[in-house]
């Protein structure tokens, strides 16, 4: 009976262990010690096994640490209890006791256990945890179903969700804290727990964690571009502090990911995608308020005078490529490949196709935010390009150099892209050149090809002035290839380049080439034409060249759907026929064919015959000109239409009586021809007053378009 009393006294003081042996005190643990070494020595009586052979000592220790355990569990709960229930306090107080119980099984583990184990063989740790996964756990799962369904259909405002939603993390991670110890039990023990499916029970509120983290994300984003000065944090690194915070805020919503541990590989992917988009979020929101405080700072307005970039602008753009530069760190960070190689039927596949789609679409939208801060970066220099480029035009119609009439421009540029070249990454700068380059060359036709008095004043000049101009081009090309680190032929070659190399083409042409150019021009729209639908009918030739005697041959062999000119319905057609350049063909003088009475579809049968050099007829825009005419016995003829036969499509024949079988057969449209609003008759205009040669050929061609421009109509012959 003595040897009984002492046994109860003494598993009564282990049922009150916390506050007698605290782990904290050496001398309390020593005590405890010394106790268990005494109930083991009882437990080993002869006597004592002989008069309780019912008892054991691991059997009455293990009913001992689990009627602690729980004891002290509900006190702690009972202690935690809040004055006001509701969902945030009910919260916070499972939140307080998984945090009290991990402390208790850290002491159980660092301290209690190796005692019991070592004196009575009885695995405290284990029991301890085993007690509170039958107690905590299913409260905790309880509970969480309530809280989750709480959030979806409670009236409650957005603002106490999101305190609801806040504490729930809290106790989230509370529970990530107390399966650091969970681990450390035995695959076995851990396999028969409650805690093992501790990640289910927060299923339903992780993706209103995540949206709450997308939405603090955004708002942190959003304060530190309203606090960020946008000066460069060193010489070093030239992006400034909200670049650094949205980095952090990206890596805080990682490490949320990495909170939330793996379930399965389906659950891990779709959370984990989830996540991206989130980060994405988060990246295009910075990228709009960085552009939101430009503007509002004045930075996109255009400048009338010289103005230079800003600092300011360089740093939004480092920010953004240091802000790409780290989202492509993202995946690693996730481990994203890890997860999609354990998804099933192809799904590692997937993984790959969809975070390539969420990164390519991200990666497109800084790049179109990093292109619309250049662009206005570039269109601050409009004013100075614009103003210096006209000044550069007039000091070129002095005597001096070329590159001296350039020098504010150069300057201006040279000076700008400096600073720009030495304060942002060289794909950025190539991105500046590549929107400065059209600006320049839009600049310079606007000032030339697009300013009729600058046409008019530098033809008196001649072929110098537009030398200097094909040089002052050279110079720009020069210093837009930057020695090779600049931009590549392929992107200099843009239209407004091409339109400027053309007009310097033109301007120092003769007379002639223009000519040839601008028939060449109809001649390249009247191949695009369809035959079967001009209203003016249509003309068939065989074309060769007899080349013993250089002689042009066409054979007009017939047209077809001529329109009425007389009232009857009919017309009395026939062909006058001119060869152009006409400076070329002197010796040409024009043909007339025989008239056909009363028809709209003649068969003329005829060859018209023209002396042209071997190596003349084959340049495009040398022609012969078909004018069809309607014949009137008193007035004057009516003029139908026009054709253009381009001499470059005959064939050779051995005689001219082939002529007429052997050549090469085309159908050009009958049209009525209207004035070029551009290009080689622009130039030849131009001319018209103090170049006697270029004057016949416009009257000549005026006469054809004011006789175009009337309308037909059928009138009586007498």
């Amino acid at each position: 009976a003595g040897l009984s009393k002492i046994v109860n006294l003494c598993l009564a003081q282990l049922t009150k262990q916390r506050e007698i042996f605290p782990p904290e005190k050496k001398p309390a643990i020593e005590r405890l010690v010394h106790l268990l070494n005494l109930l083991q020595a009882v437990y080993e009586f002869e006597v004592f096994r002989q008069y309780y052979p019912q008892r054991s000592l691991d059997s009455d220790i293990t009913s001992m640490v689990k009627k602690s355990t729980s004891g002290w569990y509900t006190i702690q709960k009972a202690f935690l209890a809040p004055t006001v229930q509701n969902p945030v306090t009910q919260t916070t107080q499972l939140t307080e006791l998984v945090r009290l119980v991990k402390d208790d099984l850290v002491a159980s583990k660092h301290f209690y256990d190796h005692h019991f184990q070592e004196r009575v063989k009885v695995p405290y740790f284990h029991i301890a945890f085993e007690e509170y996964d039958r107690l905590l756990c299913s409260e905790v799962k309880e509970q969480m179903e309530v809280l989750a369904e709480n959030l979806k259909t409670s009236n409650d405002t957005d603002e106490e969700k999101e305190k609801l939603s806040a504490e729930l993390f809290r106790l989230f991670l509370a529970v990530i804290e107390l399966k650091k110890y969970f681990d450390q039990l035995e695959d076995e023990q851990r396999a028969k727990m409650e805690f093992s499916n501790h990640m289910s029970w927060f299923g339903a509120v992780v993706k209103n964690w995540m949206d709450v983290a997308e939405s603090k994300g955004i708002q942190m984003v959003k304060k530190a571009v309203t606090l960020d000065t946008f000066r460069k944090i060193t010489d070093d690194l030239k992006y400034s502090t909200s670049a650094v915070d949205v980095a952090v805020t990206m890596n805080q919503v990682v490490k949320f990911w990495e909170h939330l541990g793996r379930i399965d590989p389906e659950t891990d992917f779709a959370r984990m995608t989830k996540v991206m988009d989130s980060i994405v979020a988060i990246v295009r929101s910075y990228c709009e308020h960085t552009i939101s405080r430009l503007e509002s700072h004045g930075h996109f307005s255009a400048k009338e005078d010289e103005a230079d970039v800003a600092d300011e602008l360089c740093v939004a753009l480092n920010n953004l490529d240091f802000t790409e530069q780290n989202l492509e760190d993202i995946p690693a960070k996730l481990c994203w490949n890890d997860v999609a190689k354990q998804l099933p039927e192809n799904g590692e596949e997937r993984a790959k196709t969809t975070l390539g789609t969420l990164m390519t679409s991200c990666t497109e939208d800084i790049n179109n935010y990093i292109g619309k801060i250049v662009r206005q970066a570039v269109n601050i220099m409009r004013g100075g390009v614009n103003k210096l480029t006209l000044e550069s035009l007039t000091k070129m119609e002095g005597p001096g150099e070329v590159m001296d009439a350039m020098d504010g421009l150069m300057t201006y540029m040279a000076r700008n892209l400096t600073m720009l070249c030495n304060e942002v990454r060289p794909s950025t700068f190539k991105i500046v050149l590549r929107e400065l380059w059209p600006l320049v060359m839009d600049s310079l036709l606007q000032a030339t090809v697009d300013n009729p008095k600058w046409q008019e004043s530098t033809q008196r000049l001649g072929k110098t002035y537009y030398s200097k101009l094909e040089k002052m081009i050279k110079i720009l090309v020069d210093f837009f290839e930057c020695n090779g680190q600049g931009l590549t032929q392929d992107e200099l070659d843009i239209a407004a380049y091409r339109n400027m190399q053309e007009y310097i083409t033109l301007y120092c042409a003769t007379n002639t080439d223009l000519v040839r150019r601008y028939y060449a021009q109809i001649v390249e729209e009247q191949n695009t034409m369809d035959v079967h639908k001009s209203e003016y009918g249509s003309v068939t030739v065989l074309v060769s060249y007899f080349k013993a005697k250089e002689t042009l041959l066409v054979h007009i062999q017939h047209a077809k759907g001529l329109p009425p000119m007389d009232p009857t319905g009919f017309s009395d057609p026939y062909f006058l026929v001119n060869v152009e350049p006409s400076a070329s063909f002197r010796d040409f003088k024009q043909h007339k064919t025989k008239v056909h009475k009363k028809t709209l579809d003649p068969l003329f049968d005829e060859t018209v015959s023209a002396h042209v050099a071997a190596d003349e007829y084959i340049k495009p825009g040398s022609v012969m000109v078909l004018h069809s005419m309607d014949w009137d016995r008193v007035t004057a003829d009516d003029f139908i239409g026009e054709a253009i036969i381009p001499m470059n499509v005959a064939v050779e024949v051995p005689s001219p009586k082939e002529a007429k079988t052997q050549g090469t057969r085309i159908t050009v449209p009958i049209l009525r021809p209207t004035k070029a609003p551009r290009g080689p008759y622009e130039v030849l205009e131009l001319r018209k007053p103090y170049d006697h040669e270029a004057a016949q050929l416009i009257k000549t061609r005026e006469k054809v378009f004011k006789d175009a421009s009337e309308k037909i109509e059928p009138k009586e012959k007498k």
